[in-house]
């Protein structure tokens, strides 16, 4: 297996191994090719630039040529460039991948290092389990808006909640505008979660006004949960809850429904 740096000439043949949030997202994305069996493209790795690391977006490799050097020979290639322009460290979360690509064993024999161990400060609500824990809890949905439905003023204002509470994904576009919703009264935001879709899983931003309560909480994850459960291909919704407000409020909904959010295990390669 060898890897190639993805260009405009070679691209339709490794793209459709990378999400679409990855491929927005991505500074770096790099191929891999079985040089054994036709100079087939057999794998893909995105990655972006973060200040003075590198951290990777996603890594694929179709199913019947794992374990052949694929994926080693990508994250080979990146560590290579990575040191040679003088980065400090190439990193990559858990969160960030699909299950089936991530085992302790392939970064450890990589000489990556573990960083951290769960985080606590997000919550992973499983949606098969919990596609019916909210039913009931929509009534008065006249007050629920998309994100696609809100109005400029609307929007405005989602956007300065949004900053001043936290860092969340680089740009507006990566939020799913059908699945994203909260509660607009008299043109006013007042509790709205924003979705972002990730490989196999959507993670979530709850963003709280100062009249926010428990009820509004539950009535817009239960809209989430609905949508996420009827049409898209996903596991779980992750709930990031670094405030002390947005976990008070989460853990007071989510009592009994959460499950510890292990995804988020980081691994780094210090250069």
């Amino acid at each position: 297996m060898i890897s190639t740096w993805i260009n405009t000439e070679n691209a339709k043949f490794f793209l459709g191994g990378i999400p679409k949030q990855a491929l927005r997202e991505a500074d770096f994305l790099l191929g891999a090719i079985d040089d054994v069996d036709g100079d087939l493209a057999v794998g893909a790795l995105s990655a972006k630039e973060e200040g003075h690391t590198i951290r990777i977006l996603s890594l694929f490799v179709q199913r019947e040529k794992r374990r052949l050097g694929a994926g080693r020979a990508m994250i080979t290639e990146l560590l290579s460039y990575a040191a040679g322009q003088g980065y400090d460290a190439v990193t990559v979360s858990i969160a960030q991948l699909g299950e089936e690509e991530t085992t302790d064993g392939f970064f450890e024999a990589l000489k990556f290092l573990k960083a951290s161990g769960g985080r606590a400060d997000i919550l992973e609500l499983p949606i098969r389990e919990n596609a019916g824990a909210f039913a009931g809890n929509e009534e008065s949905a006249d007050s629920l808006k998309t994100l696609r439905a809100l109005s400029g003023r609307e929007l405005d204002q989602l956007r300065n909640a949004a900053k001043e509470a936290g860092s969340f994904v680089s740009e507006w576009d990566n939020y799913d505008r059908g699945v994203s919703v909260g509660i607009v009264e008299d043109r006013k935001v007042r509790t709205f979660l924003l979705a972002a879709e990730y490989t196999g899983y959507f993670q979530g931003w709850l963003i709280l006004s100062e009249g926010s309560t428990p009820h509004e909480v539950e009535k817009v994850l239960a809209a989430v949960m609905r949508k996420l459960s009827e049409s898209a291909p996903v596991s779980s919704l992750v709930l990031h809850t670094e405030k002390k407000e947005v976990r008070f409020m989460v853990e007071a909904v989510c009592a009994g429904k959460t499950v510890k959010h292990h995804r988020e295990q980081t691994w780094y390669f210090a250069l």
